[in-house]
C-alpha cells in the first residue's frame, strides 16, 4: 500500500492509498510520518488534502500536528490544501491561543477567496463571541 501512496502515477490511486493507510494502520509507527511527508511533498494537491485531513482526524493529540497544519494553512501553494488545513485547525484546536489569530489573519489576507471564506465560517462557528464582537 505504501508503494501506491508514494509512487503510483495516478493521483486518484495515491489518494485512495493514503485513506486506506490512515484508516487501516493508524497505530503503525510509520503511518503518521508517511502522512506528514505526503502532506508536504506530494506533487498533487488532492493527495496533500487527503493526507492533511487524515492527520487532523487521526492524530489530533500529536504535538506536531497543529504546527504542521498552521504551516500548510499559510504556505501551501494549493488553495484546497489551505482550506482543509484551516478547517482542521478551527475544528480540532478551537481553544488554541493562536488559532483565532491565524483564522482572523487568513480571513483577510489569503490570496484565495475560498480560503478566506473557510476562515470566516470557522470564526463564526468556533468562536461565536468573536463573531458577536465583529458585528458590533
Amino acid at each position: 500500500m505504501h508503494h501506491y501512496a508514494t509512487s503510483d502515477t495516478s493521483p486518484i490511486l495515491r489518494q485512495v492509498a493514503v485513506e486506506a493507510i490512515a484508516d487501516g494502520w493508524p497505530d503503525d509507527s510509520g503511518t503518521l510520518a508517511l502522512l506528514r511527508d505526503l502532506a508536504t511533498t506530494d506533487t498533487d494537491g488532492d493527495v496533500r488534502m487527503v493526507a492533511v485531513g487524515a492527520i487532523a482526524g487521526g492524530w489530533p493529540d500529536d504535538p506536531g500536528a497543529l504546527a504542521l497544519l498552521r504551516d500548510l494553512a499559510t504556505t501551501d501553494t494549493d488553495a484546497g490544501v489551505r482550506q482543509v488545513a484551516v478547517g482542521a485547525i478551527a475544528g480540532g484546536w478551537p481553544d488554541d491561543s493562536g488559532a483565532l489569530a491565524l483564522l482572523r489573519d487568513l480571513a483577510t489576507t489569503d490570496t484565495d477567496g475560498d480560503v478566506r471564506q473557510v476562515a470566516v465560517h470557522a470564526i463564526a462557528r468556533h468562536h461565536p463571541k468573536d463573531r458577536k464582537q465583529a458585528s458590533d
